[in-house]
C-alpha cells in the first residue's frame, strides 16, 4: 500500500537520531517537560503525567474498537522488507497511535500553561509522531487520527468553556 512506502521512505532517511526515538518512545513527556526546564519554567510533571495517561486512555478505546494491525503484520502479506523495531508498546493495535495521541494532547496542555511557546509544544508533539514512524510502528494515517482527535476533544472543551462563560459575561454587562 502507499502507506507503506511512506513508511519505507521514512525509515530509511532516519531523521531523527536514535537517542531522541528513544525516549520519544519510552519518555516521551520528558521531552516537553526538559524544553519547560530549559526555559526555567514550572515543567509540571505531576500534571502531564496525568494528562498523558488521560489521552492513552482515550487512544486504546479507540485501539481497541478498530484493532488495526501494525505494518510489520501488514509487510508480511505485501512481500515487503525493511528494518521495523519493535518496542514495548509496538504490541497493542496500530490505530491511532498512543503516543502521537499523547504528544499531541501534552502540546495542548503545556500550549495552555505557556503559550508563547506554542510552536516548541507543537514541534515536540510532531517529533513523537514522526518518530513512531520512523521506528516503523505506526502508518501514517495513525498520526493524522492522534491528532485529529485531540483537535476535536481540545476544541470540545473550549466550547464548553466558552459556553460557560458567555453567559456570566452578558450578565455582567447588564450591570455596566
Amino acid at each position: 500500500t502507499m502507506e507503506l512506502e511512506d513508511i519505507e521512505a521514512i525509515v530509511s532517511e532516519s531523521k531523527l537520531p536514535k537517542s531522541l526515538l528513544k525516549v520519544a518512545d519510552e519518555e516521551p513527556v520528558r521531552l516537553f517537560t526538559s524544553v519547560a526546564k530549559k526555559h526555567k519554567l514550572d515543567p509540571l510533571e505531576q500534571e502531564a503525567e496525568e494528562v498523558s495517561k488521560d489521552w492513552n486512555t482515550i487512544a486504546f478505546y479507540f485501539k481497541d474498537k478498530f484493532r488495526r494491525r501494525r505494518p510489520s503484520e501488514v509487510l508480511k502479506e505485501h512481500d515487503k522488507e525493511f528494518p521495523i523495531n519493535t518496542t514495548s508498546s509496538s504490541v497493542s493495535p496500530s490505530y491511532p497511535s498512543g503516543h502521537s495521541m499523547m504528544g499531541y494532547g501534552l502540546a495542548e496542555f503545556y500550549k495552555e500553561k505557556y503559550p508563547y511557546l506554542s510552536d516548541e509544544w507543537d514541534n515536540i508533539a510532531d517529533v513523537i509522531a514522526h518518530s513512531r514512524i520512523q521506528l516503523g510502528v505506526h502508518f501514517p494515517s495513525d498520526n493524522k487520527a492522534s491528532k485529529s482527535i485531540v483537535a476535536q476533544v481540545v476544541g470540545q472543551q473550549k466550547t464548553a468553556s466558552d459556553n460557560h462563560v458567555e453567559p456570566r459575561r452578558k450578565q455582567r454587562a447588564k450591570y455596566l
